[in-house]
């Protein structure tokens, strides 16, 4: 190989390290506006049913009388996931507990590129150049919440398939389809 070709190697691969960065970055900004609008979503639908919020790290507290909702916020990402939430309703109710995973909704909004083991390494940093400027110049990544695990407490979890279940485009949706107003 001559140094020409090195030296190409070199700058597609430095200009594809620098888009890796702005991806990842433009994932992590979707990731924590989305948990924030959940969050929010959260708080308004309690309050207007009139529950009074109390907020914690990690958890929000929504409180009528004796009647208790806790959910707490897991920011670790499961396979899948970017962020999952445990709603624990009233002990009162006798329900489980449901674990929300946030995912997200379309691919096509995050790098999709798998190495074609080319031997032509220039030809393919290229194709991994073109993926990366497609991912972002492609839409920004949004998120659905889906229930993933319905967990009594004391027992072991049950697992629902994500088929199962549909998937919500909102935290404050999936609410109230759980618990309408």
């Amino acid at each position: 190989m001559n140094l020409a070709t090195i030296k190409q190697i070199a700058d597609l691969k430095a200009e594809i390290g620098s888009l890796y960065i702005e991806i990842a970055d433009r994932l992590s900004g979707a990731v924590a506006r989305a948990k924030s609008a959940a969050i929010e979503q959260c708080k308004n639908h309690f309050n207007n049913g009139g529950f009074a919020i109390q907020e914690a790290p990690h958890q929000l507290t929504a409180v009528y009388q004796r009647m208790e909702f806790l959910l707490t916020i897991d920011e670790k990402a499961a396979a899948g996931s970017y962020c999952s939430f445990t709603l624990t309703p009233p002990a009162a109710l006798r329900e489980p507990n449901l674990v929300i995973h946030m995912l997200l909704k379309d691919s096509r909004s995050v790098l999709n590129y798998v190495d074609t083991g080319d031997a032509d390494l220039v030809r393919e940093a290229e194709r991994e150049l073109q993926a990366v400027r497609a991912a972002l110049n492609g839409p920004s990544p949004e998120f659905g919440f889906v229930v993933v695990q319905r967990k009594a407490t004391g027992s072991l979890p049950s697992l629902v398939a994500r088929n199962d279940k549909p998937t919500f485009a909102t935290f404050g949706e999936l609410l109230a389809s759980v618990y309408p107003q």
